[in-house]
């Protein structure tokens, strides 16, 4: 196959997986479209990383073929089960927790509550600002971490799986 359709279908299984399953676990209530791709290309990735770990306990090698047929099947499988009569609206606001709002409104601790509040967010904020100003004064030193993942990378190219851990 070429290049560019490999590409695409990588990253069309894993959302399509991730998508069916999202879409049957959020069945009678709605999420922003985007939201939903998102979530859906992270649960596929993370569906087909289980899959390739069974694989791998199993002593099988790594095909495209056999890393993408099981999330073809989930596709399917939502697919077909989105299909079905969806169920009425049922009112889930009984089936949440109900949790109270913590609010503190007397004397000392109001007081202690801004003071945490605030220690919190200043904290926060020179977390932020301290990341931040490394990421853009500090230059790239070495290039250990491409290296390291374009090394596994490898492996998995020529060996067609992960090296055994014995």
């Amino acid at each position: 196959m070429p290049l560019a359709i490999n590409l695409i279908l990588s990253i069309l299984i894993p959302l399509g997986a991730g998508y069916g399953c999202l879409s049957l676990l959020f069945r009678g209530q709605t999420l922003p479209v985007s939201m939903r791709i998102a979530l859906a290309y992270g649960l596929g990735l993370g569906l087909l990383a289980i899959w390739m770990l069974c694989l791998y306990i199993f002593y099988q090698p790594f095909s495209l073929l056999i890393l993408r047929t099981p999330l073809l099947v989930i596709i399917i499988v939502t697919f077909l089960l989105s299909l079905r009569k969806k169920p009425a609206n049922i009112d889930r606001t009984n089936i949440l927790i109900q949790t109270k709002k913590y609010t503190a409104e007397h004397g000392i601790e109001k007081i202690l509550h801004i003071a945490f509040v605030t220690v919190l967010s200043l904290y926060l904020a020179q977390t932020i600002c301290f990341v931040v100003w490394r990421s853009m004064t500090v230059p790239i030193s070495s290039w250990d971490a491409v290296a390291t993942v374009a090394f596994k990378a490898k492996i998995f190219y020529f060996e067609e799986s992960p090296p055994l851990l014995t």
